[in-house]
C-alpha cells in the first residue's frame, strides 16, 4: 500500500469510525503527550518565548457551499481565508517588508548639508540619510502621498504636497513627526517655501489654484485661482510607475511668489499677504524658472520654438530684458549667483548663456536633463538625468557623475561640494556625488529607503513542489521569496540592477535571475538564500534551465546572444552564441523577446523580434544550427510536447508560425491566423490545439494547429498571461491594462483594471472570473493545485488567484532552530472526495526525519520549545526530508464528509538546532467545503 493510500485510509478511519490510529516511529522518535479533548486555539496576543508569533484559528466554515457563496465575497486582498466557491478568489502576496522607500518623488539637503531628505509617494514617508555615509538616520510617516517637498531655510520644517489626498503635511524634522495636515485645493503637486521659512506656497493643478499656508499655525491663508499649470507625466511601461511633475513656482522673497502660467503665456506674480495677482505677459510657453541671488530677478526659460529667456524684475513686476537662442529650449534652467550666466536645457543637451550679451556657446551633450542645480560654490550646474553631467558656468562640460540610472529629481548641498539624485522609474536609488569640478565623482548608490525592499514585482517563478515563489523586484533590485501558498515572507535578497527573467531548477534548490542593467546573472540558493553572481554581459533578460538542472541559458539584448551557465560550478560554459536582434517589446508592461527550451532540453529557441527570425541552438554542441524567417515581430515561442514543432507568435503580423524542426532544414511549414497582437501561448497535451492571448482584441483564441479552426473567447480586457491546468480542462488568463488620463486642465488620473478568467477548454466558454483591479504583468501556475500567481507591479506583489482559497488556512506556531528560518507547510487541492491533495514541506533542514501530525482539532499546547498545533490523532513518519530539506506528500482526500469538517496538520523535524532537538512547521487546517 502506498503512503498516500495509507494516509487516506487512516483519515477515513478517524473520521467515520472514531478510532485513534498511531503510526509506529523509528529513528529519531517524536514522543508526544497524551491527546486531550478538542480545544480552541487562542493566539498568544503578543510575544512568545521563542519569538515566533502564534497564529489564530479561522472561524469554522458555514454548513454548506451555498452558505459560503452567500456569506463571503471574492476579490482582491481577501487575505483572511474567506472565499466564494462560485468564483476564483485572489490574495495579494506582497513583495515588501516593513519600512520602505517606495516611489521617491522629491529630494533635498537640510540647510547644514548634513542630511538628505527623500519624500516617497507610495510608502507615504520621508526617509532621512546621513549625507556623508548614505546611511538611513530616520523615517517619518506621513498621512498623505507626497508628490513634492520643500524644506524651510532654518531646517526646522519639511512641507509636502500630497497629490492624491488634497492635503499638505507639515513635518517637524527634529522631532521626526508630522505636526500638521492642511486641506488645500485639488491635486496639490508643487510646493515652495519663502526664504524666511514662514510661508509655504502650494500649487493645486487639479483646480489651477495656489494655496498660501502659514507653516507655524498650519492654516491656509489664501487660495488664489486662475493659475494654469503645465504638467509632465512620466509613464514607465516596464515597472508601471507613473509620476507627474508640475512647473513652475518660485518664491524670490518672503511675500512674493512667481508662477509660470504657460497656458496664458504670462508670469503670475502673487502677493502672499493679500493674495493679489499681477499678470505679466511674456513669450510663448514659459516653463522653468531660476531666482538670482537675493531674489531681485527671476530668469524664465520658454520651451520649444519660442527660443527665449525672459528676465523678470520682481520689484517692478516687469520683464526688463529677453535673450533669444539659436536652438529650441527644453525648459530647465539654472543661474549663477551673480545672475550673469545661465545654463539652459535643450534636446539631449544644455547651452551656457551670457545673460548680458545674449550669446551662448555650443550644445553640450548631457543627454536628457530634468533639473539643473547651481552648486554651493556657484561655479557649476549639476544636470539631473541619466548622465548627471557637471557643467561649468564658464561653458564647459566638466564631467559625468551618474551613468547609473535615470533620475528625475536632484538636490545640491547649500554648504558643500555635494549633490544627490534619486531615481523612481527604473530603480529606487539614492545617488550621492561630489561636485568639486574635475575631481567630482559618484561616491554612493544605495536604496532610497531602508533595506530590505521589494518593489514592483515583474516576474515570478514557483518551485516544482509549489512551496516557494520567487519574484523579481525590478525597482528595488531584489528578489523576494515568499511561501507560495500563504504568502508568508521567506526573505528578500539583493540581486543585480533591474532584475527581470527568473527560472527555478527542477529540484527547487536554486533560482536564476537575469539582471537587465548588470553584467551578471544572480543565482539564489533557496535553502540558504545566499546569492552568487556569474559574470555575463549587460542586458540579461530571459532565463531557461535544462531539465537536468545542469545549465541555465540566459539571453542578453545588447550585443544580442545567449550565455550558457554551468550551475554546478557557477561559471560560464562556452562562448556567448550570437543571435538576431532581440529587445523589449511593448504589451501592458514592457516585455523581453522570448526564449524557449524544448522539453528534452536539446533545442533552444530565441525570438529575434526586430529581425523577424528565430534562432535555433543545439544545446549539446552549443552551436546555432538554423535561423528561420518567421512573421513580423516574433515575441514568444513554445514547443509541442514531442519537440517536433515550434510555434512562434508574431505580434505585428497577427500570426503564429509553425516551424517543423529538422536540423539545418528547419522551416515554417504552416502559418495560423491569430488576431491582432498575439502574445503568450499554451499548447494542449495532445498537441492538437494552441491557445493564444490576443492582446489588442481583448480575447483568447483556441486554434487547431493542423486545420487552423478557431474559437474566440472574449475577455474583460487585454490578456497578459495564460496557463493550462494540469488536466487540460481549464485555461486561466490574466487580463488588464493601465493608462493615465490628463485633464481637464492639468488633473492627472491613473486608470487601471485587472481580472483573472478561467475558461473551459472543451466548450471555449468562461466559467469563472475574479476582478482583481490590478493590471497583470504575467501569469505562472503553482504546481500541485489550480492556483496561479499574477505579478502585479502597481500593487507591489503577486496576486495568488485560487478557486481553493480558504480551504487551507495557516495557523502559525512554527518553530525555528538556531540555523535559520522556520520550515513551512502548505497545502493544495480542491478537498473534493478522493481528489488529489498535497502537503508540501519546505524545510531548510536537509536529510532529517520528519513526522507528519494529523488531528481532528487544534491543541495549541507548548511542546519542545514550540507549539503543538494539532491534536496528534495520527502520526506518519519518520519520512526523510531529503537533501533539500523538502518533500511533497500527495494523497487522495477523504470520501464524502460533512461540510465544515476540519483536519489539522503540522510537521515536526528532528534537528539538533531546535531548542529540544526538534523544529516545527506552522499548523495548517483544511476545511471541507
Amino acid at each position: 500500500m502506498t503512503r498516500g493510500r495509507s494516509l487516506a485510509a487512516a483519515l477515513v478511519l478517524v473520521l467515520f469510525v472514531g478510532d485513534v490510529a498511531r503510526a509506529s516511529a523509528s529513528g529519531d522518535a517524536l514522543v508526544l503527550p497524551p491527546a486531550p479533548g478538542a480545544r480552541t486555539y487562542v493566539p498568544a496576543g503578543g510575544d512568545s518565548p521563542d519569538g515566533d508569533p502564534l497564529g489564530g484559528l479561522l472561524p469554522a466554515a458555514p454548513d454548506s457551499r451555498a452558505a459560503r457563496a452567500a456569506s463571503a465575497g471574492a476579490g482582491a486582498g481577501a487575505g483572511d481565508g474567506a472565499a466564494s466557491y462560485a468564483a476564483l478568489t485572489s490574495t495579494l502576496l506582497g513583495d515588501g517588508e516593513g519600512l520602505e522607500g517606495d516611489l521617491p518623488t522629491a529630494i533635498a539637503f537640510t540647510p547644514d548639508g548634513a542630511t538628505i531628505v527623500i519624500a516617497h509617494e507610495e510608502s507615504m514617508n520621508l526617509v532621512l540619510f546621513d549625507a556623508l555615509t548614505t546611511t538611513v538616520t530616520g523615517v517619518i510617516a506621513l498621512s498623505g502621498h507626497p508628490s513634492d517637498m520643500a524644506l524651510s531655510s532654518d531646517g526646522v520644517h519639511a512641507v509636502t504636497a500630497n497629490h492624491a489626498d488634497d492635503t499638505v503635511s507639515i513635518v517637524d524634522l527634529a522631532a521626526g513627526v508630522e505636526t500638521g495636515v492642511v486641506p488645500v485645493g485639488s491635486q496639490p503637486g508643487i510646493v515652495r517655501i519663502t526664504p524666511n521659512g514662514a510661508t509655504a506656497v502650494v500649487g493645486n493643478p487639479g483646480e489651477n489654484s495656489l494655496s498660501v499656508i502659514d507653516i507655524g499655525s498650519a492654516t491656509e491663508l489664501h487660495r488664489v485661482f486662475g493659475m494654469g499649470f503645465s504638467s509632465i507625466v512620466r509613464l514607465t511601461g516596464e515597472s508601471g510607475v507613473t509620476t507627474a511633475e508640475f512647473v513652475d513656482l518660485v518664491c524670490p522673497g518672503d511675500v512674493t511668489a512667481v508662477h509660470s502660467n504657460a497656458g496664458a503665456d504670462e508670469l503670475d506674480v502673487v502677493d502672499l499677504v493679500t493674495g493679489a495677482v499681477t499678470a505679466v505677459p511674456c513669450a510663448d510657453f514659459p516653463f522653468g524658472m531660476a531666482v538670482t541671488q537675493g531674489g531681485a530677478t527671476v530668469v524664465v526659460a520658454h520651451r520649444l520654438a519660442a527660443r527665449t529667456l525672459s528676465i523678470l524684475d520682481v520689484a517692478t513686476r516687469s520683464i526688463t530684458s529677453t535673450v533669444t537662442t539659436s536652438v529650441d529650449l527644453d525648459g530647465r534652467i539654472a543661474v549663477n549667483p551673480g545672475g550673469t550666466k545661465a545654463i539652459a536645457s535643450v534636446l539631449n543637451g544644455v547651452i551656457v548663456i551670457d545673460l548680458g550679451t545674449g550669446l551662448h556657446g555650443p550644445v553640450l551633450s548631457t543627454a536628457s536633463v530634468d533639473e539643473i542645480l547651481t552648486t554651493s560654490d556657484g561655479l557649476y550646474g549639476l544636470c539631473v538625468g541619466y548622465r548627471g553631467s557637471l557643467v561649468s558656468f564658464a561653458g564647459a562640460l566638466v564631467k559625468d557623475l551618474n551613468n547609473q540610472v535615470a533620475c528625475y529629481q536632484g538636490a545640491v548641498s547649500p554648504v558643500a561640494a555635494r549633490g544627490a539624485m534619486v531615481s523612481s522609474h527604473n530603480g529606487e536609488d539614492l545617488l550621492v556625488m561630489t561636485t568639486n569640478g574635475a575631481a567630482g565623482a559618484l561616491v554612493g548608490k544605495v536604496p532610497s529607503g531602508p533595506p530590505p525592499e521589494g518593489d514592483r514585482a515583474r516576474r515570478v517563478a514557483v518551485t516544482p513542489d509549489g512551496a516557494l515563489a520567487v519574484m523579481t523586484d525590478i525597482l528595488s533590485d531584489t528578489a523576494t521569496i515568499v511561501n507560495a501558498q500563504s504568502g508568508a515572507l521567506v526573505g528578500i535578497v539583493p540581486v543585480g540592477d533591474r532584475p527581470s527573467g527568473v527560472a527555478i531548477t527542477p529540484d527547487g534548490s536554486r533560482a536564476v535571475v537575469a539582471n537587465l542593467d548588470s553584467t551578471f546573472v544572480s543565482v539564489i540558493d533557496l535553502v540558504t538564500l545566499g546569492v552568487t553572481n556569474v559574470t555575463t554581459s549587460t542586458r540579461n533578460s530571459e532565463v531557461a534551465i535544462s531539465p537536468d538542472g545542469h545549465y541555465a541559458y540566459v539571453s542578453v539584448v545588447v550585443a544580442d546572444g545567449i550565455w550558457r551557465i554551468d550551475l554546478d560550478t557557477l561559471t560560464l560554459d562556452g562562448p556567448k552564441l550570437p543571435v538576431g536582434e532581440m529587445g523589449s517589446v511593448f504589451f501592458g508592461f514592457q516585455q523581453n523577446s522570448g526564449l524557449a527550451l524544448g522539453h528534452d532540453g536539446n533545442v533552444l529557441a530565441a525570438c529575434n523580434s526586430f529581425d523577424d527570425t528565430v534562432t535555433l541552438i543545439d544545446t549539446a554542441s552549443w552551436t546555432v544550427f538554423a535561423t528561420v524567417p518567421v512573421g513580423d515581430a516574433p515575441v514568444r515561442a513554445v514547443f509541442t510536447s514531442d519537440d517536433v514543432r515550434l510555434l512562434v507568435s508574431n505580434r505585428d503580423g497577427g500570426t503564429i508560425s509553425v516551424i517543423t524542426l529538422a536540423g539545418a532544414g528547419s522551416s515554417v511549414t504552416s502559418t495560423l491566423t491569430a488576431g491582432t497582437w498575439p502574445f503568450e501561448m499554451a499548447i494542449s497535451a495532445d498537441d492538437g490545439t494552441v491557445w493564444v492571448a490576443d492582446f489588442l482584441d481583448d480575447d483568447v483564441r483556441r486554434i487547431a494547429i493542423t486545420s487552423g479552426a478557431t474559437a474566440i473567447v472574449p475577455l474583460p480586457d487585454a490578456p497578459q498571461g495564460l496557463a493550462l491546468r494540469d488536466d487540460g480542462t481549464r485555461l486561466d488568463v490574466a487580463t488588464g491594462n493601465w493608462s493615465v488620463t490628463i485633464g481637464p486642465g492639468s488633473k492627472v488620473v491613473v486608470n487601471q483594471s485587472g481580472d483573472v478568467t478561467s475558461i473551459d477548454t472543451a466548450s471555449a466558454t468562461v466559467v469563472e472570473s475574479v476582478a482583481t483591479g490590478q493590471p497583470p504583468a504575467a501569469l505562472a501556475r503553482v504546481p500541485g493545485g489550480d492556483a496561479v500567481l499574477v505579478p502585479a507591479p502597481r500593487a507591489d506583489g503577486c496576486l495568488r488567484v485560487d478557486p481553493d482559497a480558504g480551504l487551507f488556512a495557516d495557523l502559525g506556531g512554527s518553530l525555528a532552530g538556531t540555523t535559520g528560518l522556520p520550515p513551512q507547510l502548505v497545502g493544495a487541492g480542491t478537498l473534493q472526495p478522493f481528489a488529489p491533495t498535497t502537503l508540501a514541506l519546505h524545510g531548510f533542514h536537509p536529510n532529517r526525519p520528519v513526522y507528519v501530525l494529523i488531528g481532528l482539532s487544534v491543541l495549541g499546547l507548548p511542546f519542545k520549545g514550540g507549539v503543538l498545533v494539532p491534536s496528534p490523532d495520527i502520526v506518519v513518519g519518520p519520512i526523510p526530508s531529503g537533501p533539500l530539506g523538502a518533500f511533497s506528500l500527495t494523497f487522495p482526500w477523504l470520501g464524502p464528509a460533512p461540510p465544515g469538517t476540519q483536519i489539522v496538520f503540522q510537521d515536526w523535524i528532528a534537528d539538533p538546532s531546535g531548542p529540544a532537538g526538534f523544529v516545527a512547521t506552522n499548523g495548517l487546517v483544511a476545511t471541507q467545503p
